[in-house]
C-alpha cells in the first residue's frame, strides 16, 4: 500500500473508534513516514485542538475587512507535548506507544494500542518507577509508616539494583523495601500485580540511575533540598526528627561549606 492510502485508512480507523467514545476533543491526526538514527519509522500523532484567536481577511464592498475571530481548531504549539502518539520501527517492528483511555460502548479502552494497531503491551520504565513509588507510599501510608522514608528505601533500592541489571522486578523490589513486615509485602505485591506488573521490567540503567541517585524534598514552607540518596539514611550527615507537636525537622550536620548558587 502506498502512503497516502496507508495514512487514510489509519485515520478512518481512529475515527470509526472515537466516534463510540463517550468524550472526545476535536483533534488532527499526523502520520509521517520518517528515519530516526537511520532507522525508518512510522510516526502517527493525535493532536488535540484547541480554541484561539486569528485574524480572517475578507474582501466587501468597501475593500478588505479584517477581522479577529475565534478558532474552535487550533493546533497544539511547538512546545506543547502530545498526549497520544506511537513510533513504530518498519524493521523491528517495535512499538513505543503514549495512549489515554476512552470509554467506548461502555468499556475503558486504550484506543491506540488496542483498536489502532492490535499490540501487546509491556509498562515503560517510567510507569514501572511510577507505579513502584506510588504504590509503596500508598502502602507504608496505611501501615502508618514515613513515605518520605519509604521514597528513599525504593530510591537507594533501583540504584543498587540498576547496577547489576538492566531489569527491575517490582514484586521483588517490594519484598526488599518492606522486608521486616510481611504483611505491607504482601499488600504491595498485591496492588502491583493487580498494575499489570507481573513481570520485570526492561530498564535504561544508566538514565535510572541518574534520575534516582538524588532525592528531592519541599516542605510546606516552601524550602526544597536535593540529598544525594546515599546520604538519606546516613546519620553521620543528616536526621529527621519527630516534634511533640506533629511537625517534622531535618539535621543537616558535618557541613564544611555552603555555596550560594542564585
Amino acid at each position: 500500500m502506498s502512503f497516502v492510502p496507508f495514512s487514510k485508512e489509519l485515520a478512518k480507523k481512529l475515527e470509526d473508534a472515537f466516534v463510540h467514545a463517550e468524550e472526545m476533543a476535536s483533534s488532527d491526526v499526523i502520520v509521517a513516514d520518517v528515519r530516526i538514527d537511520d532507522r525508518r519509522q512510522i510516526v502517527i500523532f493525535k493532536a488535540s485542538s484547541h480554541i484561539g484567536y486569528t485574524h480572517q481577511v475578507n474582501q466587501t464592498e468597501a475593500g478588505i475587512k479584517n477581522e479577529i475571530i475565534n478558532h474552535y481548531s487550533i493546533m497544539p504549539n511547538l512546545s506543547q507535548k502530545m498526549e497520544e502518539f506511537a513510533f513504530i520501527d518498519t524493521e523491528s517492528k517495535e512499538i513505543s506507544v503514549t495512549a489515554k483511555k476512552y470509554t467506548i460502548d461502555g468499556n475503558s479502552i486504550l484506543v491506540f494500542p488496542e483498536i489502532l494497531l492490535e499490540c501487546s503491551l509491556t509498562p515503560s520504565p517510567k510507569e514501572a518507577i511510577k507505579n513502584l513509588s506510588k504504590t509503596a507510599a500508598k502502602v507504608a501510608e496505611a501501615y502508618g509508616q514515613d513515605k518520605v522514608a519509604t521514597e528513599a528505601a525504593v530510591k537507594s533500592y533501583v540504584t543498587e539494583n540498576m547496577q547489576n541489571t538492566d531489569e527491575l522486578d517490582l514484586v521483588e523490589a517490594g519484598k526488599e523495601i518492606f522486608k521486616e513486615n510481611p504483611s505491607m509485602q504482601a499488600d504491595f505485591d498485591n496492588a502491583i500485580k493487580e498494575a499489570g506488573f507481573t513481570e520485570p521490567v526492561k530498564m535504561d540503567q544508566e538514565a535510572t540511575i541518574k534520575k534516582m541517585c538524588k532525592h528531592k524534598l519541599k516542605t510546606d514552607t516552601g524550602i526544597e533540598l536535593t540529598i544525594p540518596s546515599e546520604y538519606f539514611d546516613n546519620t553521620e550527615f543528616m536526621e529527621f526528627h519527630n516534634n511533640e507537636d506533629g511537625t517534622l525537622s531535618i539535621m543537616l550536620k558535618h557541613i564544611g561549606n555552603i555555596v550560594n548558587r542564585g
